[in-house]
Order: C-alpha cells, then sequence, then structure tokens
C-alpha cells in the first residue's frame, strides 16, 4: 500500500507513479527558473503569468503519468475538471504561441 502525506491528510489508494515528490520538486526549481513565486501558483490569483506556468506545470505531471485528480491536489486541492483544461490549454498554447513553447523550454531544462 502507497500512503502519501500532503497537508494533514492521509491517501491511502493512489497507485500511480511513486516520485511525485520529485516532480513537484522539479516544477518549483522550473517556476525559480522562470522568476514565479511558487506561492502564488498555489494560490488562486489568476493572472496570466501565473496561469501559463500552472498550466505548464499541470501538462508536465500529466505528461510524468499522474492522474487528473492528484495533479489538481497538488495545486491547492482544485478539482480534477481543472487539471483536464490546464493540460489541454498547455497543449494549445505551446502549439501556437511562442512564448509559452519557450517556456516549456526553459521548464523541461531546469
Amino acid at each position: 500500500m502507497n500512503h502519501i502525506l500532503r497537508i494533514g491528510e492521509l491517501y491511502d489508494s493512489y497507485e500511480g507513479p511513486a516520485d511525485l515528490h520529485e516532480e513537484v520538486m522539479k516544477c518549483r526549481r522550473a517556476a525559480e527558473n522562470l522568476g514565479v513565486d511558487w506561492e502564488d501558483v498555489l494560490s488562486h490569483n489568476r493572472h496570466q503569468y501565473l496561469c501559463d506556468f500552472r498550466f505548464l506545470a499541470m501538462k508536465h505531471l500529466r505528461d510524468k503519468g499522474f492522474t487528473y485528480k492528484v495533479i489538481g491536489g497538488v495545486f491547492n486541492k482544485r478539482d480534477h475538471s481543472t487539471a483536464v483544461y490546464a493540460v489541454q490549454t498547455a497543449e494549445n498554447l505551446i502549439a501556437t504561441d511562442r512564448m509559452v513553447r519557450q517556456k516549456w523550454t526553459t521548464f523541461r531544462q531546469s
């Protein structure tokens, strides 16, 4: 049984990849490299640069195999549908927006 302690709650039904903490730390390093405060990323603030980074971070976690429910939980207990929207939006932005594509490249290199 895989137990994950997160913000005072014990989840024992998670069967996904065991390296969630490592991947979240990678997201934190990417935030630092892109000049984004991690606490602001976890907030409900909707500044465009924060939303863009959140979308990229959620896409990164999804690419690593985490479920939408787990991804939403990492980002201040957001709903799984928020994570679905974020991943789809990130993929669209990476495909169409040069600046977001550059941020994604920086994110992956962090």
